[in-house]
């Protein structure tokens, strides 16, 4: 009788044990020390900045991520249950990237495998006149920083520098390719079109707000410059109207472009509905050189007005992207038949 009570006590005290460690997620597992603890981590990371943080049961997401991984021996094991993770947190922006070091498939650049050291930063940037008073301006995506994000915003302010002139008076800035990548040599680019001041904010799930800026040829994060075109470009004619063009390709920094120039005064935008995933990422990096690539935060336009879903332009026109906007661009004629009503008031 002793024994029988001595094996119940014991296997409750294992049940209450297994409990408590269940509910502090730790689970029992195949998976190495080092996986174990890696994925922890990209989970703390997680919980602590994702943009959906508050609506998220995190007890059970970590147990799911985790039955995902259970025979994980290495870092890389733990990479699928990660991607899993992210998709889960709902905000389609967030991703992953491998280390260099990795055996599995990396993300690659559609078109730009092996090609990476040809890359012309300036390629896809396209100024030109639409017409005598209307001058024009293509940004498209771009993903590169360093050397390579100056060399891309000084191709974008030199583009205006050669199509600008005595009788311009208004500007096209053309975003329907831009996919996103890094904003900042976009908006340090687009600068003398914008103009100088407040281009907009991000604005966390606690409320906490920076602010970004352009000024003399830098794309400012609060006080701090992020790119800088070295000789900057000022329009001849200042404060010009503005045209901005979007459709469904117009993504992530290509859809902070477009708030950039939102409550700006004399400008409209024309096209389609951009993208969607107009918040803003933050790039974590984990124990073994990957990537957490984690939105954290929704843009906002200069006066505060939040975004994170598709932004709508001001006259909705359908029509097919153009390489050449000057052949039969449905959204181009709108938008210089609204500028050649506007231009001379």
């Amino acid at each position: 009788m002793n024994r029988i009570c001595s094996i119940f006590i014991l296997s409750l005290i294992f049940i209450l044990v297994s409990c408590q460690e269940t509910d502090e997620l730790t689970i029992y597992t195949d998976m190495s020390d080092e996986a174990e603890e890696y994925l922890k981590a990209a989970l703390d990371i997680i919980e602590n900045n994702s943009i959906n943080r508050y609506e998220i049961e995190w007890a059970s997401f970590r147990e799911e991520t985790f039955r995902l991984a259970l025979s994980a021996q290495s870092t890389a094991d733990t990479y699928n249950a990660i991607r899993d993770a992210l998709e889960r947190l709902g905000d389609n922006h967030s991703f992953f990237m491998e280390p260099e070091n990795s055996p599995l498939p990396k993300i690659s650049i559609p078109g730009m495998a092996g090609k990476e050291k040809f890359y012309n930063p300036a390629a896809g940037v396209l100024g030109l006149r639409i017409t005598e008073n209307i001058g024009f301006i293509r940004i498209p995506g771009f993903i590169y920083s360093g050397d390579a994000s100056k060399v891309f915003a000084t191709s974008i302010q030199e583009a205006i520098r050669e199509n600008d002139g005595e009788n311009i008076k208004a500007w096209i800035v053309d975003l329907r390719q831009n996919t996103g990548g890094n904003m900042w040599p976009m908006l340090a680019g687009a600068g003398p079109i914008l103009g100088e001041g407040l281009a907009g904010m991000f604005i966390d799930p606690d409320n906490n707000t920076t602010k970004w800026y352009y000024e003399a040829g830098k794309a400012l994060y609060e006080e701090n410059p992020v790119v800088t075109v070295e000789n900057y470009y000022e329009l001849i004619n200042a404060n010009p109207w503005v045209a901005v063009l979007t459709n469904r390709w117009t993504a992530s920094s290509g859809e902070a472009m477009v708030i950039a120039f939102r409550g700006r005064e004399k400008t409209k935008s024309f096209g389609e509905n951009t993208y969607g995933v107009s918040t803003a990422n933050r790039s974590f990096e984990l124990s073994d050189g990957a990537l957490l690539v984690l939105t954290v935060s929704t843009m906002a336009d200069r006066e505060g007005n939040l975004y994170g879903y598709k932004v709508e332009p001001d006259v909705q026109v359908k029509g097919d992207f153009r390489t050449d906007p000057t052949n039969n661009d449905n959204v181009v004629e709108a938008a210089v038949e609204y500028l050649e009503s506007v231009m001379d008031n």
